[in-house]
C-alpha cells in the first residue's frame, strides 16, 4: 500500500468515529432527558397520589404497563387542566383502570347454604 491509501484509510477511520463520537452524546443527552423527566412524572406523582395509590400504580407499571401508561396521561391531564382538586386514592385508579379495560362492574349474590356466589342477574333469573 502506498502512502496515499493508507492516508486515505485513515481520514476514513477518523472520519467515522468523529460521526460515533458526535452520536453517542445526542443518545445521551436524550437518555438523561427521559430520566429527568421520569424523574418529575415521580416526583409530581407523589404529590397528587396517595400513598396507596402511589403503590397501586407502581405495581401497575409492572403488571399493565400499557394501561398504567395510560392512567399517567389521564392523571397529567387532569391536573394540568385544572379538572381535579383533591388526591386520587387507589379505588380512582381501580376506577380508571376498569373503564380502560373495558370490566364492567358485578354484584355477586351468595345465599346461605350455597358456596359459590352467583352473579346478580343469574340469582334473578333462577329466583
Amino acid at each position: 500500500m502506498s502512502d496515499d491509501e493508507l492516508e486515505l484509510i485513515k481520514s476514513r477511520k477518523l472520519l467515522q468515529m468523529m460521526k460515533e463520537a458526535a452520536k453517542k452524546p445526542a443518545v445521551q443527552q436524550q437518555k438523561s432527558g427521559k430520566d429527568e423527566l421520569e424523574g418529575k412524572k415521580e416526583h409530581f406523582f407523589s404529590i397528587v397520589l396517595t400513598a396507596e395509590a402511589k403503590h397501586y400504580l407502581d405495581r401497575l407499571k409492572a403488571e399493565k404497563p400499557a394501561v398504567a401508561g395510560k392512567i399517567e396521561d389521564a392523571i397529567i391531564y387532569v391536573f394540568a387542566n385544572r379538572l381535579m382538586n383533591r388526591k386520587l386514592t387507589e379505588i380512582d385508579l381501580m376506577r380508571m383502570e376498569r373503564k380502560i379495560e373495558g370490566v364492567e362492574p358485578k354484584i355477586m349474590v351468595k345465599k346461605r347454604g350455597e358456596d359459590k356466589p352467583l352473579d346478580l342477574s343469574e340469582a334473578l333469573k333462577n329466583d
